[in-house]
């Protein structure tokens, strides 16, 4: 079965805009934990989708009646291609929630008052923090 990386990665960018919008007293790092936690592991899941699918291309590509699978094979690689991208895009929303997290735990651990609201983005496709 497919993951649904669609609603994981929104999952993501919406607790990212609540933390970006968040007051010391708001911020939630339990909750950015646990969605780290879940993130994670539906790009675990999305990695063993990618695997099965890439052992499917391969065996339709092997098979010998292509003529009669080949819109099997344009679906399968195409579903691909669209699912890696879901993926890249959820593993760089993690990265930037990740990067906000440390940094907030790393402030707070060295006895420094949480700034809010304050705003933190990412390069699109980089997962990169800018800005702070």
């Amino acid at each position: 079965m497919r993951p649904d990386l669609h609603a994981a990665t929104e999952s993501v960018v919406a607790l990212r805009a609540r933390v970006t919008h968040a007051c010391d007293a708001d911020l939630p790092l339990a909750e950015i934990h646990d969605a780290l936690s879940t993130g994670y592991a539906q790009a675990l899941a999305a990695d063993a989708w990618l695997t099965e699918t890439d052992q499917r291309l391969h065996e339709l590509i092997d098979d010998d009646s292509i003529a009669v699978h080949a819109r099997k094979l344009r679906t399968t690689a195409r579903d691909h291609s669209l699912f890696q991208t879901e993926l890249i895009a959820l593993r760089g929303e993690l990265a930037a929630l990740r990067a906000e997290y440390d940094d907030l735990l790393s402030r707070s651990a060295a006895g420094g008052t949480l700034p809010g609201p304050r705003r933190i983005t990412h390069r699109p496709g980089t997962g990169t923090p800018t800005g702070g």
